[in-house]
């Protein structure tokens, strides 16, 4: 059997696609004997706008030159640059869109042109081998345009004899499955959740309606079959879940040396916050032994030389970060690494000078907001004076802090964003980026459940696609708040982000760490 998957645009060009690699991996050890062909659509995008636009060519072979990238304010002047390659993608994906959603022409004058050149391109690598079914891994959902465009695509090449098309990714699970599958009767079949078993089952043979996870166009409408089981992490004999980049080039992403994914666990151990959809991507909280993870990481260093290694799972807590520490020390392991974190009791400054020691360099941190009241309405199970412990602590060790906060929180007033800036303002030393999101609400939330309970009043879903005269809807959902005096008002996070922007030009500049990607980000930060 012959299998093709593929990554689409668009996403950062220094990211190896993680999902991509571990379910290659699971697909080889478990089945040798399927021809799997790997090809990582969003790099070959970039390359191809880099060979078609000369400054954007300049910005590849800067930031794939060690020579010359640790220069920041060289990275900073080629920002207007990449800024015009961001902007010429997003053309690419208008693109993309009009073409999924039934436009009649390709080949426009202008970005048309290329997208078609591109599109035809992808499609064709995923044909060469003459795969049975072609799995495309949904991410964001920026990246379902395209996706959908090389469904609409293969359809045609093919003449509707082609390869069954399915999608999954993170992003699938923020979709109205019923809905994609009728407006786009390409896409044959999507999973919601984890894909290593749903796609080992496909290229078992097993019959679609037996296939676990699988949502799929049926007579008379859309069937769903039975739920996904979680994928163990265990170092068993297959060695479940442990990517393998090998069939990608790494050595063409635009980074200066290899930067890895990797993934420790996988769920949420805490999965209390109120307003956190990612579970719903994911099983049960499971991990790794901390020594496995630690050979697993040596091997791969052995194997692509990477000593930069960011880790992508929803966060580890300090007690695992400390376990993980001890093992890389153990073995002996020269790494720089990054992992998502809840500032609690756990990350203690103890802990927090092994990380160091052990090579880790940046935590990207929970925090969300500096008000009490807030953080105990989300269910986020820390404390302000904890965090800012913690925070302080970590820079102390020499780890470079990330603060991610929400703004206009349920409920949230004067006085709570009085309070969170406060926080930050106090730890303005300590903190080397930051992140502002605004509140969103996603169906299936406790939010979401409990909406009147918390002053929202549900709208509805958010169309994102139309086609065939039926729209798509993602789980994300319009709201209005309920103001003190009982009248409906637009949410606040706007009013609350647009604060922050004025005060933030008073307190730090956070600018030129912000305009790294992750990996460049831990590649700076890892010289520190």
């Amino acid at each position: 059997m012959r299998v093709a998957l593929l990554f689409p645009p668009p996403a950062a060009p220094s990211y190896a696609p993680l999902g991509l690699a571990m379910l290659a991996a699971h697909l080889r050890r478990a089945m040798p004997e399927v021809a799997l062909a790997l090809l990582d659509g969003n790099l070959a995008a970039w390359d191809f706008l880099a060979l078609r636009h000369a400054p954007l060519g300049g910005v590849r072979a800067f930031m794939r030159d060690p020579s010359r990238f640790f220069d920041a304010c060289g990275y900073a002047a080629r920002r207007s640059s990449w800024n015009g390659a961001w902007r010429t993608m997003d053309a690419l994906c208008g693109e993309a869109r009009r073409y999924a959603e039934g436009g009649d022409e390709i080949g426009r004058a202008g970005s048309g042109e290329d997208f078609a050149a591109l599109l035809d391109s992808l499609v064709e690598r995923l044909l060469g081998g003459d795969p049975v079914w072609v799995g495309l891994s949904v991410m964001y959902l920026e990246q379902l345009p395209w996706a959908l465009a090389i469904a609409r695509r293969v359809e045609e090449r093919c003449g509707g004899r082609g390869p069954r098309v399915v999608l999954g990714g993170a992003a699938i699970s923020a979709l109205d499955l019923e809905e994609l599958l009728r407006a786009f009767p390409a896409v044959h079949a999507a999973v919601p959740g984890e894909g290593e078993l749903p796609a080992e089952a496909l290229c078992r043979g097993v019959a679609w309606e037996q296939v676990p996870g699988l949502a799929r166009a049926a007579p008379g409408g859309v069937r769903r079959n039975a739920p996904v089981p979680a994928a163990g992490l265990e170092m068993a004999a297959t060695h479940a879940l442990r990517p393998d980049f090998g069939d990608l080039p790494l050595a063409a992403y635009w980074n200066p040396e290899p930067v890895l994914p990797a993934l420790f666990s996988r769920g949420c151990r805490w999965r209390r916050c109120r307003f956190c959809a990612h579970n719903f991507s994911f099983g049960d909280y499971r991990s790794k032994a901390a020594g496995d993870f630690a050979r697993e990481l040596a091997e791969e260093r052995g194997r692509s030389g990477a000593r930069h290694v960011y880790l992508a799972d929803q966060y580890v807590g300090g007690a695992d970060l400390a376990r993980i520490a001890e093992a890389l020390l153990a073995e002996g392991l020269d790494l720089r690494f990054h992992a998502m974190g809840r500032p609690d009791g756990e990350h203690t400054p103890e802990r927090l000078a092994l990380l160091r020691r052990a090579g880790c360099r940046w935590i990207s941190w929970g925090v969300e907001s500096g008000s009490q009241r807030l953080l105990d309405l989300v269910g986020k199970g820390t404390r302000v004076p904890v965090i800012e412990g913690v925070i302080r602590a970590a820079g102390e060790a020499g780890i470079a802090n990330m603060l991610m906060m929400i703004f206009g929180l349920p409920t949230s007033t004067d006085e709570d964003l009085r309070l969170t800036f406060g926080l930050i303002e106090r730890l303005a030393d300590r903190i080397d980026i930051m992140t502002a999101s605004r509140f969103v609400l996603f169906a299936g939330t406790a939010f979401a459940e409990r909406a009147a309970d918390h002053g929202l009043e549900i709208i509805g879903p958010r169309e994102i696609l139309r086609a065939n005269g039926l729209a798509v809807h993602s789980t994300r959902l319009q709201f209005r708040e309920r103001a003190a005096d009982g009248s409906l008002r637009p949410p606040r996070a706007a009013l609350e982000a647009a604060e922050w922007e004025r005060r933030r030009a008073w307190l730090k500049d956070f600018a030129l760490a912000e305009r790294f990607s992750v990996e460049h980000t831990l590649l700076g930060f890892g010289r520190r």
